[in-house]
């Protein structure tokens, strides 16, 4: 008897599932770990504490990432990739405004900071140099799109050493707790108000 047209492709569509589902739950996982990491700093994860907010056991998670640095290395990694590509399309959109330009790559980068607390970055310096330097590559992206926007686009009265330093300050100040606070804005709204207030003054 023949087999059907449906039969020889159950198994390669039984994979496709499967790896759908490996990586949502990879990505939950790291979602769970991020939360954590963020709020107390690597070493305050307790991975049987991590399966529980997971509601999956230590034996599931530890397959999925054998150790903790694993955890922290996949974090990065997918937090640099993300950044890499909001940077990079926004740096491959050369007809669109320069503020909008500027902002994919600001707004990823004012989130991760909003998110994760100081104890993380010590920790990861300190004890994973390598994904250190992974994020310090993240930061050199955006200064790169910083300055392929300002090579263009800055007033001539303006002192370019100052433009990209300025734009940081003022988006770390507008992203700060206590002037949200006061404004009761987003974080996405604190950065495109410190953007567009940074381009009156600096762009043509």
């Amino acid at each position: 008897m023949t087999a059907g047209p449906a039969g020889p492709a159950a198994p390669a569509a039984r994979t496709a599932v499967e790896a759908g589902g490996r990586h949502d739950r990879h990505d939950r996982i790291l979602d769970a770990f991020e939360t954590r990491a963020a709020a107390g700093g690597i070493r305050s994860v307790v991975m049987a504490d991590l399966a529980r907010d997971l509601t999956m056991s230590t034996k599931t998670l530890y397959r999925e990432f054998p150790t903790k640095a694993a955890l922290v290395e996949a974090m990065v990694q997918r937090w640099a990739s993300r950044f890499g590509e909001a940077v990079a399309a926004a740096t491959e959109a050369p007809g669109a405004p320069p503020v909008e330009r500027l902002r994919a790559g600001v707004q990823v980068a004012a989130m991760w900071r909003d998110r994760i607390g100081a104890d993380f970055w010590q920790e990861l310096r300190a004890e994973h140099p390598d994904l250190w330097k992974r994020c310090l590559d993240a930061v050199d992206a955006e200064r790169r799109l910083m300055r392929t926007v300002l090579r263009d686009e800055l007033r001539d009265d303006v002192e370019p050493l100052l433009a990209a330093p300025l734009l940081r300050a003022m988006v770390e100040r507008s992203t700060s707790a206590e002037v949200r606070a006061t404004t009761a804005m987003t974080l996405t709204e604190a950065v495109d108000a410190a953007v567009d207030l940074w381009a009156r003054a600096v762009l043509r």
